[in-house]
């Protein structure tokens, strides 16, 4: 009996061994990355490594809107973003710069508490999410000078892969309908809430070991 019983012990660990090494190895297949190509999982040499910078400006004939009581409208938006590691789940990175230019309304537009965190967890809505970022208006009518940070304290944005090679072809990042709430800080006229939509492509990449390639094949994988 004791045999036996060793024999069965054996056998379920095992198969508990399988599937501890099942449970990793979907974990590790399931860590998102950047990837030069849109092909799945990313072959090997394609993922972009740590430290990748992406710059991103709102695309030709479209503008940075935030809409409500207050509505500024942009012409001219760009962000910068690294990544932290190669690979995650999520992907981790840092919003190093946003600019806002060519405002309406409001003349000037100034980002908040950079670096902000970034965390991508894959293509879709809500797959690129900002946090702790904000933005003060100023020389806005009647004097006033706002705050607009999204609700909650992230933002949450649309990825979507692209091929590059132009501006059309190009990876892109979208704010739709994303949540603004708005603090006075000076006279008055901001009111409380709103809306902050801009679609963003991603122009050029500061690859390490490689430098700036301008429209570059951007996937989420």
């Amino acid at each position: 009996m004791s045999y036996l019983r060793s024999i069965k012990m054996l056998g379920l660990a095992a198969i508990a061994a399988v599937a501890a090494m099942a449970f990793i190895g979907a974990s590790s297949a399931s860590a998102v990355v950047l990837c030069k190509s849109s092909a799945t999982p990313c072959p090997t040499g394609s993922k972009y490594p740590a430290k990748t910078v992406l710059l991103t400006k709102v695309l030709a004939g479209t503008k940075a809107v935030l809409s409500g009581t207050l509505k500024v409208e942009c012409s001219e938006s760009t962000s910068t973003g690294e990544t932290s590691t190669e690979e995650g789940s999520p992907l981790k990175g840092l919003l190093t710069g946003l600019t806002f230019n060519t405002c309406t309304n409001c003349k000037k537009a100034v980002a908040e508490n950079l670096p902000g965190a970034v965390e991508l967890t894959g293509e879709g809505a809500g797959k690129f999410v900002v946090k702790g970022i904000a933005v003060t208006l100023e020389e806005c009518p009647f004097g006033a000078v706002c705050l607009a940070e999204p609700t909650g304290g992230e933002a949450k944005l649309e990825a979507k892969g692209g091929s590059g090679g132009s501006e059309a072809a190009d990876a892109e990042l979208s704010a739709v309908k994303v949540p603004v709430t708005l603090k006075t800080l000076k006279g008055f006229g901001c009111g409380s809430t709103g809306e902050w939509n801009a679609k963003y492509y991603v122009f050029a990449a500061d690859v390490p070991g490689v430098g700036t390639v301008t429209n570059p094949p951007v996937f989420v994988r």
